[in-house]
């Protein structure tokens, strides 16, 4: 190691939160492999644009993109085949898009039961009910993805450098908790 690294180090190690246990970024990678760290990643697609890979950029945004196609296709539906109660499905699609924050907790319950109703509705050959259904459903999951997709880049970013996990965790962009400790950071 030469004098450049070494003094590099020593800035890297002193821009980490004060009393944090871990002083380089392979003891973190370390604690993160062995579960006595843990982060997470809030919803941050400012985040995920800045510093993500076009391919993470682009799958974020066709996630999205799912519910708003679903609102056009039920409208489109609802016209074509002069079925008005198919008009629910862009209500539908909105409340599946916005239910799907992390900090509700029944939203695996609302997956399951829309996902047995979808099924329900296709064994039945209910062709309102399966696309009412799948409108929520669809929604659901695509938006649960693109916040999964956001969460994961953000998370495998902070782990690449000490810096961009200094960077991340002092602009709140990473949630680090100790299990030694029993602390956050």
């Amino acid at each position: 190691m030469d004098a450049e690294d070494k003094a590099r180090k020593m800035i890297e190690e002193s821009n980490l939160p004060e009393g944090f246990p871990y002083q380089t970024i392979d003891e973190i990678r370390e604690g993160v492999k062995d579960k006595s760290l843990h982060i997470k990643a809030p919803y941050n697609s400012d985040v995920l644009y800045k510093y993500g890979n076009k391919a993470e950029k682009y799958s974020h945004n066709f996630w999205l993109s799912i519910p708003f196609v679903i609102i056009l296709t039920s409208i489109v539906l609802a016209i074509c085949l002069g079925n008005y109660y198919l008009l629910f499905g862009v209500l539908l699609s909105l409340i599946g898009f916005f239910m799907s924050t992390p900090f509700l907790k029944i939203r695996g319950l609302l997956y399951i039961i829309s996902f047995g109703l979808f099924i329900f509705f296709i064994i039945k050959s209910n062709l309102t009910g399966y696309i009412l259904s799948g409108s929520f459903l669809f929604s659901l999951w695509a938006t649960i993805t693109a916040r999964d997709i956001c969460s994961d880049t953000i998370k495998k970013i902070s782990l690449s450098s000490l810096e961009a996990f200094n960077l991340f965790l002092r602009t709140s962009a990473i949630i680090v908790y100790d299990e030694v400790a029993d602390k956050f950071y």
